[in-house]
């Protein structure tokens, strides 16, 4: 499954005693034949079983976008006060916009954005998870942010340039 960054309020959460569910939408991804069932794998198995009145038991995986491996039958069941951080590129698609109690958008350089997201996959230059991270992840978000302007309607809007010291720019 995807390695997650550490999250400052998940850390948050776990010293107020909560229990908090990390996900990212990067893996409930469907390989692109599939790809229609993005929204309806993201919402089943994880965003339905967690609103009011779900059952809770919800996977925090679906499909690991590295390994290809299908991690839908991993079920994990939350806490009725956790709190889960769901990261990842689209979250602020309309689909999902009814799914959100916070809204939080990170804001960062294009070049700064794909150099980390390569030193995280990769652990080093990689020429084929640097394609990856410049032809996959930069242009969805180049489209995401022309077909939604996620920072319009995001609650919190965190200028995350320098990973050590964040600024909060509203919220």
């Amino acid at each position: 499954m995807t390695s997650h960054r550490p999250c400052p309020g998940a850390r948050i959460a776990r010293t107020a005693g909560r229990e908090v569910l990390l996900a990212s939408l990067d893996d409930f991804n469907r390989p692109w034949r599939d790809r229609h069932l993005y929204d309806r794998a993201v919402r089943r198995l994880l965003l339905d079983p967690l609103a009011p009145g779900g059952s809770g038991i919800c996977a925090l995986c679906s499909l690991d976008p590295r390994t290809q491996w299908d991690h839908s039958a991993v079920t994990v069941t939350a806490a009725p006060d956790a709190v889960v951080v769901v990261e990842g590129l689209f979250a602020f698609r309309p689909e999902l916009n009814s799914c959100w109690d916070l809204r939080v958008w990170l804001e960062i350089p294009a070049e700064l954005a794909v150099h980390r997201g390569v030193g995280r996959d990769a652990g080093q230059v990689d020429e084929e998870v640097e394609r990856l991270h410049r032809d996959r992840y930069l242009l969805g978000e180049e489209l995401h942010l022309a077909e939604v302007d996620p920072v319009g309607p995001a609650d919190v809007v965190i200028d995350n340039t320098v990973f050590e010291a964040p600024r909060v720019l509203r919220g």
